[in-house]
């Protein structure tokens, strides 16, 4: 009878030891569900477009034209992707307007994603750049127009003289003066033609 008991109790100590296993097993796993869920939560991606650079945050439009905030840290990498397995690190000046990238970070309060990697193919970083090359001078001839026009509108303008004998036109100033007299224009053709058989 004591051997039928003991058994008794190993059987009773080792159930109890298996159900409180399983619930340790249960717990651990929902704890690791948790923290994947954290994790991702804080490990967003963004793929876009950079549409805008200023300071030390860039605009990525995704394809949904949605517009993201991303800031870039001391500690981004920026990866251009070199072949199937090989990434070199660029500096942060690298990341310029026309770039199609993947950025991958958490957003902070502002609503800004903090950018930890920044990744990108070698062949869309050398077209980008190309266009901005394009775009650089175009931009410039373009500030130097607006200002020769704002120069334009800054000179004093012509005195309007209002006699309006010269067809109904107001004449100015400098036609004035440089019109003196008033010749029919039959008078200069006979003038001309009297010259020529002359």
């Amino acid at each position: 009878m004591t051997n039928s008991l003991s058994a008794l109790r190993r059987r009773e100590h080792l159930k109890g030891n298996t159900e409180r296993t399983i619930r340790i097993v249960v717990l651990a796993f929902t704890a690791f569900l948790f923290l994947c869920g954290v994790v991702a939560a804080q490990n967003d991606k963004v793929e876009g477009l950079i549409s805008g650079r200023n300071g030390d945050t860039m605009t990525v439009e995704t394809q949904d034209s949605e517009k993201v905030v991303v800031a870039l840290t001391d500690f981004t990498q920026v990866l251009e992707l070199v072949g199937a397995f090989r990434k070199k690190r660029l500096a942060v000046t690298a990341l310029v307007p026309g770039l199609p990238v993947e950025v991958q970070g958490s957003f902070n309060d502002k609503y800004q994603m903090v950018a930890e990697k920044v990744t990108f193919r070698g062949s869309d970083l050398k077209t980008a750049q190309d266009i901005q090359t394009g775009i650089a001078p175009t931009e410039q001839q373009v500030q130097q127009s607006q200002q020769q026009l704002q120069a334009q509108q800054h000179l004093p303008q012509q005195e309007v003289s209002p006699d309006t004998s010269a067809g109904g036109r107001p004449r100015t100033a400098a036609s004035s003066v440089f019109c003196k007299t008033r010749v029919p224009l039959g008078a200069n053709r006979r003038n001309l033609e009297g010259e020529g058989s002359g």
